[in-house]
């Protein structure tokens, strides 16, 4: 918006005598709103697009992540076998 506004002020009739821009012709005043106007133009295209890409990450990420199991209570169990004693546990 501020590029855009930038812009509009290099164009504008009002913007002093002679005005700073008249038929793409301009003032050093003119040319310097312009050059400002463009490079916050490609600053905030860059923006954009960084901010679109990370959208699209973090959702790929949120789709593509495991579903959440419930989380088990740990668990033992003690065996008598005919070679000895058998213990189990999950955690």
């Amino acid at each position: 918006f501020i590029a855009k506004s930038k812009f509009e002020k290099a164009n504008d009739p009002s913007g002093g005598s002679p005005p700073p821009c008249t038929n793409d012709v301009c003032t050093q005043e003119g040319l310097d709103n312009r050059h400002f106007a463009q490079g916050l133009a490609g600053l905030g295209t860059a923006m954009f697009i960084g901010g679109a890409l990370f959208v699209v990450g973090g959702i790929t990420l949120v789709l593509s992540a495991p579903s959440a199991r419930a989380p088990q209570a740990p668990t033992t169990g003690l065996a008598l076998t005919p070679g000895g004693v058998l213990l189990r546990g999950a955690w």
